[in-house]
């Protein structure tokens, strides 16, 4: 059985049927056609478990770091398992394999401070700069993710009862609230800003965000809003859309919301991929206890 028409009916039921976006399709497909071509095997039929565990003890010799590592183990397990349900494999050579072990990575913030700084970085002047500050205060007051942003129309904004509707991974749809000073913005942006662009292309009149041109923004082009955003504000550190994201879920957390609220806010589909915020709740009940305790 070839393994290169394996991999691309394998890469077409992601697109197709799993409803992947393109950069995740094309994230599995590297990810196979690295194995494949380290390998050297012309036949699915004959790969083994040996040649799985050869090929992630070589990523490790090379150097690769434990996510990569983690990654191209998902990326081969996934391909297996449909294989066996598809192609009629008698089992997974990556049945059994543990993952890497990998570091634990604490998100990196912003403080308020510095948020309040990017958002008031911008001319509300010009219809751009309100643009850019909405685009700040939506990423840090909802926490959703650039992708989400990029996609947002004006029938997923309801003003009057302060609701965002998302489209996240997998094309799910989730209901994030967000507060009266992002509507505000939010507002300033749609009634001041917004007319005068969209007029360029009316075929993206629907979007909540656009381009210069009135096009529908992309994800580039909301990095290089915030790179511009970050100089005018002075400040250092990196500033990205899920440094951002970060920020929404750490300050939240800091302020008192359970881990589950914010797990259905970030729109995660496991809690586990939340827990990566547990040190935040740790960090404030030790604070608590060392400021209130009457034997601190």
């Amino acid at each position: 059985m070839d393994p290169e028409k394996a991999v691309k009916r394998f890469l077409q039921h992601l697109r197709l049927e799993r409803n992947l976006s393109p950069h995740t399709v094309d994230s599995y497909g590297r990810d196979l056609a690295q194995f494949f071509q380290r390998v050297e095997i012309d036949d699915l039929l004959v790969v083994t478990a040996a040649d799985v565990s050869a090929f992630l003890q070589g990523q490790a010799e090379a150097g690769y770091d434990p996510r990569t590592q983690a990654r191209r183990l998902s990326a081969l397990r996934t391909f297996f398992d449909w294989g066996v349900e598809h192609l009629n494999l008698e089992a997974s050579p990556a049945d059994g394999l543990e993952n890497p072990r990998l570091p634990k990575r604490l998100p990196h913030v912003l403080s308020l401070d510095e948020v309040e700084r990017l958002i008031d970085a911008s001319d509300p002047g010009t219809p751009l700069g309100l643009r850019d500050r909405a685009i700040v205060e939506m990423l840090y007051g909802t926490g959703v993710r650039v992708s989400e942003l990029c996609g947002l129309t004006l029938t997923d904004v309801d003003q009057h009862r302060l609701l965002v509707r998302v489209t996240g991974k997998g094309s799910k749809e989730r209901l994030v609230p967000f507060g009266i000073a992002t509507r505000d913005v939010l507002l300033e942006w749609l009634e001041g800003g917004r007319p005068p662009i969209v007029v360029k292309a009316p075929q993206f009149s629907d979007r909540v965000f656009v381009n210069a041109r009135g096009a529908r923004i992309s994800r580039v082009g909301v990095w290089k809003i915030l790179k511009r955003v970050q100089v005018l504000a002075g400040i250092t550190k990196e500033v990205s859309p899920h440094k951002l994201r970060h920020s929404f879920a750490t300050h939240l957390l800091q302020h008192g919301a359970d881990l589950r609220t914010v797990q259905i806010l970030l729109g995660h589909e496991n809690i586990t991929t939340t827990e990566i915020y547990t040190h935040v709740t740790r960090d404030t009940l030790k604070r608590v206890v060392d400021e209130l305790h009457p034997r601190p």
